[in-house]
């Protein structure tokens, strides 16, 4: 994902476009896709549910150190799964190819995805890329978020 990123945001900076807006623009329209699929998904009875009950086994598999993310445990389920994600590969690797800001759009389409959740609350407030200390997940089972 980080690559082909990356030689769009060099090619729009290259002719003098607005290659952040427009990658990030990119991100949130593919994300609020995604969000409906993943509501779709999760409107099937039970399913929220199944994917709470597993957060911690999923969150550790998508953001594993085996997978080069960084990350601090924040809490644990039922009230609260929380982790900062406090180094992203594909933030770095876009660092290490001159293009550090072109990783904002997968975090634009994670941040509108995520909210697509239903009876599952999503929060970050600052993400790595964007210059934050940390990615700052929160996940929360709220029965009457639809």
């Amino acid at each position: 994902m980080v690559l082909p990123a990356v030689a769009l945001y060099k090619v729009l900076d290259r002719h003098a476009l607005a290659a952040e807006a427009l990658l990030n623009a990119y991100g949130d329209a593919m994300g609020r896709r995604f969000a409906k699929a993943v509501h779709g998904l999760t409107l099937l009875p039970g399913v929220s549910r199944l994917i709470w009950r597993h957060v911690d086994g999923i969150m550790d598999r998508m953001s594993s150190e085996k997978m080069g993310y960084k990350r601090r445990i924040v809490s644990r389920p039922p009230e609260m799964f929380g982790v900062d994600i406090l180094s992203c590969p594909y933030h770095e690797l876009a660092r290490q190819l001159g293009a550090e800001k072109a990783v904002l759009s997968i975090c634009h389409m994670d941040k509108a995805y995520m909210k697509g959740f239903r009876h599952i609350r999503y929060e970050r407030t600052g993400a790595v890329s964007e210059g934050a200390e940390c990615c700052d997940y929160r996940l929360r089972f709220d029965q009457r978020k639809l």
